[in-house]
């Protein structure tokens, strides 16, 4: 008989945290028997047709975080009915208010294994001089230690959990990432690319003020020559600012918004260099995927990824302070435009772009999804 899995998630929406868990329903589905536990109707992946769906909550995407707090120990409660009615061998949940309910079914006599899995840097995200930031900080650190496990996607993620929150029981797995599927997907052409267009910068993700396309816009500006484009793949809620930002600079012509696409890989492929400017990150997606499509990558060094993505390094402990050749990339101390713009230019160097594209196609093949599976694998056996 198969064990019997539950995976709590905020939603199923085009999030990073949700294509991890569907790609572990689509790969272990023969291996075990999954319920996704949702608090939220929103569903983009597609899920397996043997995998049941059980609503924690349907909860609104902007509700107060008052309201929210109080629903914890309820929803908890649900929780602990829900799994020992199905009989679930273990819980596995994603993102932090899964997690925090998850613990919370645990402390209030829950009797199966639970482990927690954080995406992110969480003092990147809760500022601690606000009141709901004081309460994310206490519920992480309180709650977190009491899981059987803690997995992080990053090694900057692990160290921010140590550091600033106290919890040491933490095992890293980077996302899954499926290199042949991004290869036929550059096949499938959605756009030609212009003789005109002699060199382009790409940038893909939502459009917000995290993501930071306005400082690529901006060091793009400082660098464009003729026959020099920007695209931009994404949309998001400061789109209306970012297209102020390109009318002021006067780089209609030269910077082309894509929306949103299904699939960027095909563009991103057509492009010559690929440029992150995200202020805090847990392990960005984007930048593997800019390797599989042999692409010369420029980030900024945020908090977490770039870094353990781009030259294998584990610690955040010392900061860049300087353009920083990486052996797959470049870094780019954070939220220094003069820098960027600096990197930007040095890529458009053939002898640079070229040794870059080399060992793009290199560091890719290490993130293939065959490795974390295995790590993802081993894990869940160790505790069913």
């Amino acid at each position: 008989m198969k064990k019997k899995i539950a995976i709590p998630i905020y939603s199923f929406g085009p999030g990073g945290a949700e294509r991890v868990v569907s790609i572990l329903l689509k790969e272990f589905n023969d291996i075990y028997d999954f319920t996704l536990i949702l608090m939220n109707d929103n569903i983009f992946y597609e899920i397996p047709k043997n995998v049941k769906v059980i609503f924690l909550e349907k909860s609104k995407p902007f509700e107060a975080g008052i309201f929210k707090l109080l629903k914890l120990p309820f929803l908890a409660m649900k929780l602990k009915q829900i799994a020992k009615k199905e009989e679930f061998d273990l819980i596995f949940s994603f993102m932090n208010r899964p997690n925090y309910i998850s613990v919370l079914a645990k402390l209030f006599g829950l009797k199966i294994p639970v482990i927690i899995s954080e995406r992110g840097t969480p003092s990147s995200f809760y500022d601690k001089s606000s009141l709901y930031g004081i309460v994310s900080h206490k519920l992480i650190s309180l709650l977190y230690p009491k899981a059987n496990l803690v997995t992080t996607n990053s090694y900057g993620a692990k160290e921010d959990l140590i550091d600033n929150f106290g919890v040491k029981n933490i095992e890293v797995i980077y996302n899954p990432y499926d290199i042949e599927y991004i290869k036929e997907s550059i096949k499938k052409d959605e756009i030609k690319r212009d003789k005109s267009e002699k060199f382009v910068f790409v940038s893909v993700g939502r459009v917000d003020s995290n993501k930071n396309h306005e400082a690529i816009v901006e060091a793009f500006n400082r660098i464009k020559r003729e026959g020099d484009y920007l695209w931009i793949v994404g949309d998001g809620i400061d789109m209306d600012r970012l297209k102020s930002k390109i009318n002021s600079l006067n780089l209609q012509n030269q910077v082309k918004l894509f929306g949103k696409r299904d699939n960027p890989f095909s563009i991103m492929a057509l492009s010559d260099c690929f440029v992150s400017a995200s202020k805090t990150e847990g392990f960005p997606n984007v930048l593997v995927e800019a390797l599989a499509c042999v692409l010369p990558v420029i980030s900024y060094d945020c908090k977490s990824g770039p870094r353990e993505i781009l030259d294998n390094m584990k610690s955040y402990k010392n900061s860049i302070d300087r353009l920083y050749e990486a052996k797959y990339g470049v870094l780019v101390p954070l939220n220094n435009v003069d820098i960027l713009a600096k990197a930007m230019k040095l890529l458009t160097q053939k002898e640079y772009n070229l040794k870059y594209k080399e060992l793009a196609k290199q560091r890719a093949l290490d993130f293939d999804k065959k490795y974390s599976l295995e790590k993802f694998k081993r894990l869940i056996e160790r505790f069913v």
